[in-house]
């Protein structure tokens, strides 16, 4: 018996086919205990543990209510009174039978009701709160960072009087030799460059499915061609991409035992002061109990605006996974920078040796 609670994704759905298998052999009465512990695990909002698993289960739950559908019911329930909580009677028959009443219980933790006549009805008591801390610790290691990648005139002012400032102290026209690698605020920035990192923590039964969810700075939005490039080069390990105007939505499969990264643009299309942390969320799709999260500062973000822009990327355990390269796209050392040369050109080379040989 699985406490309540306790169960996970993968349960539901297995639990919602075995619904969905009986009902199609006209066994209602065998589906009756699959179907009441769906019912009794549903959440406030009507779905369960994951978007996978409602699905199939709301799927069930609608079978079972088609195959046992009874015009007949007719029920009075009225719970106890409990402080300010005093509902009366709700009636359910063949006019309200689809409708469902929310009631402010004020507080209260336990709710009896008295039932009377015949059919089936579903009460629920939902209680929250807040804990100071996550029960469940992290299954992954989440690591989001932005660079900028263009920046306001004025930080570049900034930046050329700290460069100058350096030179005057230390004796050099370089600048920034001892001052360590520049930063800027996030308010500054015009683009960014996002590189999302994630690890599992530790060794176990494979997850399958990962989601990321990268978010991003107030006023920026994902550069779609940078999305493009993820698609097409991160194919095998990331499935699908979704993006809105605040965070970017990864699928990411066979990736268990590996860092997974991405790295794509953002673009900042409103000026907004003082921006606060971006945040972003790791779990596994068919577990969504196992997660991890990080957060990204938005004071002090690396200062990259002199370096030429990135296309999107994906490294899998710092390698690219794309297995179709030309032979004529070179890594460079650090493993991350890649340079193509052109296709055309080659071609156009190829024709004039061609037509130099003949002649």
């Amino acid at each position: 018996m699985i406490p309540y609670g306790a169960e996970t994704s993968t349960e539901v759905e297995a639990t919602a086919y075995a619904v969905l298998a009986l009902v199609g052999a006209g066994d209602t009465s065998g589906a009756y205990s699959g179907a009441r512990w769906l019912l009794m695990r549903r959440n406030a909002r009507g779905g369960f543990q994951s978007t996978q698993d409602t699905v199939v289960a709301l799927e069930a739950l609608g079978g079972y209510a088609a195959a046992t559908f009874s015009d007949a019911a007719s029920l009075s329930v009225t719970p106890a009174p409990v402080g300010k909580f005093a509902p009366g009677t709700v009636t359910v028959d063949e006019s309200t039978f689809d409708l469902m009443r929310r009631f402010d219980a004020y507080g209260a933790t336990e709710v009896r009701a008295t039932v009377d006549g015949s059919g089936v009805a579903l009460m629920q008591l939902e209680v929250t709160y807040n804990l100071e801390t996550d029960p469940n610790p992290p299954e992954y290691r989440l690591i989001v960072q932005a660079k900028a990648t263009a920046v306001t005139e004025a930080a570049k002012r900034r930046r050329r009087r700290g460069r100058s400032l350096l030179g005057n102290l230390f004796g050099s026209s370089g600048g920034g030799g001892d001052g360590g690698t520049p930063t800027v605020s996030a308010d500054d920035a015009r683009a960014t460059e996002v590189n999302a990192c994630v690890k599992r923590l530790g060794p176990g039964v494979p997850l399958g499915m990962v989601l990321l969810d990268v978010g991003l700075f107030t006023g920026f939005v994902p550069d779609e061609d940078s999305l493009q490039d993820i698609r097409v080069e991160g194919k095998g390990y990331v499935q699908r991409v979704d993006a809105d105007d605040r965070k970017v939505v990864f699928y990411l499969e066979n990736t268990d035992s590996s860092e997974a990264c991405v790295i794509f643009q953002a673009l900042k299309t409103h000026d907004v002061k003082n921006l606060r942390a971006a945040t972003s969320t790791v779990q596994a799709y068919y577990h969504p109990e196992k997660k991890g999260t990080a957060s990204t500062d938005a004071g002090d973000i690396e200062d990259i605006s002199d370096l030429p822009r990135r296309r999107g990327l994906v490294r899998i355990d710092g390698r690219s996974p794309f297995k179709g390269r030309s032979p004529f796209e070179v890594d460079t050392s650090d493993g991350e920078v890649t340079e193509r040369a052109r296709v055309g050109f080659f071609t156009s080379l190829l024709a004039s040796i061609f037509f130099w040989g003949l002649g």
